[in-house]
């Protein structure tokens, strides 16, 4: 057998990885997006501003790594 190891395999907790990955990026970009917004908030209204970024965060890292898929 090679000393390499291949590429080509399914992991057991490869959503949750890529899940994971995926939602960091989306979240930091998104809050990058939003930064003057949120300074200029008031606590309710940044409360009501993370919630809705956590939202759209979950929601495209689900498009990047779809639970059905194979990993």
């Amino acid at each position: 057998m090679s000393s390499r190891k291949s590429a080509n395999h399914i992991v057991a907790d490869g959503h949750e990885r890529a899940f994971s990955a995926a939602l960091d990026r989306i979240r930091a970009e998104l809050l990058r997006r939003h930064a003057g917004e949120l300074e200029q908030a008031s606590f309710w209204r940044r409360w009501v501003l993370r919630r809705k970024i956590e939202r759209e965060a979950r929601r495209l890292a689900c498009e990047v790594a779809p639970p059905d898929a194979l990993y």
